[in-house]
């Protein structure tokens, strides 16, 4: 029987699109987001596409996920957009509007 061994390899220095690391929470710069903003931020995170960080759930799809009201999502949407979490690119297809978010790497400093 032979052993294989495992190569491990360290994630974090190569680039990361909206990855948060489970020591990441607590830290600063997460510890003044809210609750629904965390929430709405690891769900775009889950939605997310490998190795692009671009996501296009539906806000009523994300409330429905997260248990927000559509209104506390679009809130912590914005919030998260204005701290640089997220970008937003708003797309006309037709006569819907669709929005795609583009997941950030958490600032390094604490939001103000």
């Amino acid at each position: 029987m032979t052993q294989s061994t495992v190569q491990v390899v360290d994630a974090r220095k190569a680039p990361r699109h909206g990855i948060v690391w489970a020591e990441d929470w607590d830290s600063d710069r997460f510890r003044l987001l809210s609750t629904a903003q965390r929430v709405v931020y690891v769900t775009l995170v889950m939605y997310a596409t490998a190795g692009r960080g671009e996501v296009w759930p539906k806000q009523g799809t994300i409330a429905s996920v997260t248990g927000l009201s559509r209104r506390a999502v679009e809130d912590a949407i914005r919030r998260l957009a204005e701290l640089g979490y997220v970008r937003i690119a708003r797309k006309a297809t037709g006569l819907r509007r669709r929005n795609t978010y583009t997941l950030l790497s958490p600032p390094r400093e604490p939001p103000p």
